[in-house]
């Protein structure tokens, strides 16, 4: 399939509709397959990139097209769409490709395109390189979150836009997810320069909650906060009376897996360094205990005993002032008995 698709693909200008199928077509094949297209990828890779260069020199320059062809939105975002197909796929193998490319420059443009379907995708291919060749998004990470940041703004998520509230939120989800990839993976230290201006646009999602933004943006919002907080916890922990209780709200709704691990252990470096706003009688008590009970089993034995280490210094720290019980007989009886279960409390 893939080499009688690479030929069409040769076969057809970077302006034609056609392309459109092919691309859609290559993308799955490209996530699918994995490593098994290596000797495809650079062609495709190439193919993809021209595709996007061609349709952003049309939009600057219409001229540019001979008065025979218009820049074309859609291809314009499948031939993103197929490079982070490739990201996916191929992980860090695609590095040698991105490096000596401009596939940056045109990441970056996507993510602050006027276009939310564009930022859609642009973000997409930041969280997908992120992954696997993260070394290249490094130096272009200031200006990803710039655009991240925009595309969080809370009027934006808000209003009502003719392209459709629809496609600004899934770009608002992507760029969300985006971050949150780039946190976790960058070297230790590198979002000290912006995690709090986007722990800001967070807590707003966080605190809007679920009856007015999508679930999905909810959940994204809660994952990214906990990688900020482990990648940067002394910039996090000083403003966490500000979102902790929506925070720890969100993150009881997240199901099981490797993404929810990573949240959790932002919350357990925060809360290490500032406890006080999840001390009984703070309301943000129950949110804790219900996020840390919503675990069904904990994998990961070092977050399992960072969270029981945790809840142990909460004890420690209340039955010395005598409010232990009263603390404990806060919370429903079945939560109660699964948070002393879990944290040996």
């Amino acid at each position: 399939l893939v080499p009688a698709l690479g030929s069409r693909l040769a076969a057809l200008g970077p302006h034609e509709r056609e392309l459109l199928p092919v691309f859609e077509c290559l993308t799955s094949l490209a996530i699918a397959a994995g490593r098994h297209i290596d000797t495809y990828a650079p062609a495709l890779f190439d193919a993809a990139l021209r595709c996007v260069t061609t349709q952003l020199q049309l939009r600057a320059d219409p001229s540019s097209g001979g008065g025979r062809h218009e820049y074309d939105r859609e291809i314009h975002v499948c031939a993103l769409d197929l490079v982070s197909g490739l990201a996916e796929g191929l992980g860090a193998s695609l590095d040698p490709l991105v490096g000596p490319s401009q596939l940056m420059q045109v990441v970056v443009a996507a993510c602050c395109d006027e276009a939310a379907d564009v930022r859609q995708s642009g973000f997409a291919l930041v969280g997908d390189l992120s992954r696997g060749c993260v070394s290249h998004v490094a130096p272009r990470a200031q200006d990803v979150v710039g655009a991240a940041l925009a595309c969080l703004a809370p009027e934006l998520l808000t209003a009502q836009r003719a392209e459709g509230t629809g496609t600004i939120m899934k770009a608002a989800n992507n760029a969300c997810w985006a971050v949150g990839e780039m946190a976790l993976k960058l070297p230790p230290g590198s979002t000290t320069a912006w995690a709090e201006p986007l722990a800001e646009r967070l807590t707003v999602i966080l605190t809007t909650g679920p009856s007015r933004l999508p679930r999905s943006l909810i959940d994204n919002a809660a994952i990214t906060m906990g990688r900020l907080a482990a990648s940067a916890p002394q910039q996090l922990a000083q403003h966490l009376p500000h979102f902790c209780m929506p925070w720890c709200q969100g993150l009881r709704n997240i199901r099981d897996d490797v993404e929810k691990e990573t949240a959790f252990t932002g919350l357990c470096a925060v809360l290490r360094l500032n406890p006080a706003p999840a001390m009984p009688p703070a309301p943000a008590w129950a949110a804790l205990a219900s996020a840390i009970a919503s675990w069904r089993s904990v994998a990961n034995a070092s977050l399992r005993a960072e969270m029981a280490a945790v809840m142990q210094a909460y004890k420690q720290s209340l039955t010395a002032q005598g409010t232990w019980q009263q603390a404990l007989g806060a919370l429903e009886g079945p939560l109660a008995q699964k948070l002393c279960s879990m944290c040996d409390l």
